[in-house]
């Protein structure tokens, strides 16, 4: 991840904004799983794989708000 932020960052960013940089591509990881067929594909909201999916989309909510909430 360190080479992926230096070859793509438009500057040399502090610890900081990597740490930024690196929970917020975390968070995008999160969504896209969060978004897989599977759990929005049954029609029992209460099933496993719909569990998983809320559960995908909470822990990316939870990665983003350190850096935005005020």
């Amino acid at each position: 991840l360190d080479d992926l932020i230096s070859r793509h960052a438009a500057a040399e960013l502090s610890e900081i904004d990597r740490r930024c940089a690196f929970d917020l591509l975390r968070a995008q990881f999160h969504l896209m799983l969060a978004f897989s067929s599977c759990g929005w594909f049954f029609s029992d909201a209460a099933g496993i794989e719909t569990i998983i999916n809320l559960r995908q989309a909470a822990r990316a909510i939870e990665l983003t708000e350190r850096w935005t909430a005020k």
